[in-house]
């Protein structure tokens, strides 16, 4: 979430009209809710061959209001640092070729490595606006079901008056040679910067897709 209207994902993971965005899981289940999106947005230049320009923006019908549970990740401020400490989260395979998702959201640490560095390991695959991360033995690594999901780097955050600290998420899950054998490649956020500010912005005024009931949704009364 980067908005109160708005999340980031990957365009890939867009192939179906039937889910929801999920806010709040990973720290108190009891207090998470699915909300279902009103509009979803790929980039104009998606390609599906290449997963080039790999990212959507979703757009809430209702403002999600936030607690100490709920609160958007920042944009990043600059372009990603190679070997900067990161770290990536979602709630896909923690095993490869077999698969085993787990129940709680998992999180594992890597370095970012920029395009230049990437470049050595997959060559020509990699396009403008992807940016990888990896760990000594390519362990920490995400994986099937992780696409979409977050990488934020350590030591770029915002600290709100309210104590929440607004982590900057530099990256998107986007594909990788297996898990755990080679570097993760992602979505560059900041590369993509200025599109997602301009799409989050024209979602609030676009014609979206059929809207599902949303009474579970957490909705903030005063900006709704």
């Amino acid at each position: 979430m980067i908005f109160r209207h708005s999340v980031l994902s990957a365009a890939h993971c867009l192939s179906t009209s039937n889910f929801f965005v999920s806010v709040g899981h990973g720290s108190d289940d009891n207090k998470a809710v699915d909300c279902p999106p009103s509009h979803q947005k790929k980039h104009p230049s998606y390609s599906s061959i290449y997963l080039s320009n790999d990212i959507a923006v979703l757009n809430i019908e209702k403002k999600i209001k936030f607690s100490v549970n709920v609160f958007p990740a920042a944009l990043p401020s600059r372009m990603p640092v190679n070997n900067r400490p990161s770290t990536v989260c979602g709630w896909g395979s923690t095993s490869y070729p077999s698969l085993n998702y787990p129940t709680e959201m998992q999180c594992a640490d890597n370095q970012i490595l920029d395009a230049t560095n990437c470049i050595q390991y997959y060559g020509t695959q990699i396009k403008p606006g992807m940016v990888c991360a990896t760990s000594i033995t390519y362990e920490q690594d995400a994986c099937i079901g992780d696409s979409g999901g977050p990488l934020f780097d350590w030591f770029s955050y915002v600290i709100d008056s309210h104590g929440c600290v607004h982590e900057e998420v530099v990256g998107i899950v986007s594909w990788g040679n297996g898990c755990g054998t080679a570097p993760g490649v992602y979505t560059d956020v900041f590369f993509f910067k200025d599109w997602i500010k301009r799409t989050a912005q024209e979602c609030l005024f676009c014609e979206g897709i059929q809207s599902r009931e949303d009474g579970k949704c957490i909705v903030d009364e005063e900006n709704s």
